[in-house]
């Protein structure tokens, strides 16, 4: 099997969560690099990572956001991994899904696809939503747009060491995904899919609205969302149709569970600084929330 490091990046975490997280793969990958990003249970993450073999616990002691992957992206690429795998604390995957995903990306070399073709695959992605793409399943297809998150990405690390890219850390959080893998696409790069319910993971914050749960993220996130993708906008780096989705869709439940002042306050300053191209850290106490 090819060289793999794998990623987690923690802030808060459950340590129950964590550990599920960490033995979903510690069986099929060489290394696991847990970058913490200034947890308050620190010492309980750090206890987790001793208790599993190949784990290391590297502590940058305060949130530096993505910054935090470009991090274990750098150790990964000093142990010599051919592949980086990507993963929020939160996430898991199912039993079998990376032999399964990898045993596919081998068989596009034993049928003989050009070689021009599979040096243009940069990342191999492992999703939980198929619905669009059920017809494929158990297929690597190649998926036409760059809105992915993080989690549950494999990357090249030669396309990272050679083309020295990195995560926007300017962004500090939300569509610094969405700005990774435009930037890999704009190069020409591909993306391949595997189709199947391979991974699990948390979105958001579930709030139950009327009658039906709903994804809502505090005033602070949404901050960040509206800022970073009207930002993306501007470079053409994120559809229309996709941006006015997103601040929609996040808004409503904003409104319900904060009020629809702060969500107010919210959108203006996100889109102001978004349209000025401000970017980079702004205290969460800014919008007196939380981060986590």
């Amino acid at each position: 099997m090819r060289p793999i490091v794998t990623i987690v990046w923690t802030y808060n975490p459950s340590t129950l969560t964590l550990s599920k997280c960490l033995s979903s793969v510690i069986a099929d990958v060489n290394k696991i690099f847990v970058i913490d990003n200034g947890s308050r249970n620190r010492f309980e993450v750090e206890e987790i990572c001793k208790s599993f073999p190949k784990v290391e616990f590297i502590e940058i002691g305060f949130n530096s956001g993505v910054r935090a992957l470009n991090i274990g992206i750098s150790l990964a690429l000093k142990e010599r991994a051919e592949l980086i795998l990507l993963l929020d604390d939160d996430s898991y995957v199912k039993p079998g899904a990376i032999k399964k995903v990898l045993e596919s990306y081998e068989k596009l070399y034993e049928a003989s696809v050009q070689s021009y073709v599979l040096s243009k695959v940069a990342i191999i992605k492992i999703t939980e939503n198929i619905k669009k793409l059920n017809r494929f399943r158990g297929c690597l297809v190649i998926l036409p747009h760059h809105l992915m998150v993080f989690s549950g990405t494999f990357i090249k690390a030669s396309i990272l060491r050679d083309k020295e890219i990195k995560i926007r850390e300017v962004f500090f959080l939300d569509q610094a995904d969405f700005d990774f893998f435009y930037r890999l696409k704009k190069l020409g790069f591909i993306t391949l899919i595997y189709v199947d319910e391979l991974i699990e993971r948390k979105l958001g914050t579930l709030q139950l609205i009327g009658r039906k749960p709903r994804v809502y993220e505090n005033s602070w996130r949404y901050y960040l969302i509206v800022r970073n993708s009207t930002i993306l906008l501007l470079e053409k780096a994120m559809p229309p149709h996709f941006y006015f989705f997103q601040l929609i869709h996040y808004l409503y439940p904003l409104c319900f569970v904060e009020g629809f002042r702060k969500a107010l306050r919210a959108l203006i300053i996100g889109l102001a600084h978004g349209l000025f191209k401000k970017e980079g850290y702004i205290d969460p106490m800014y919008f007196k929330v939380n981060p986590r």
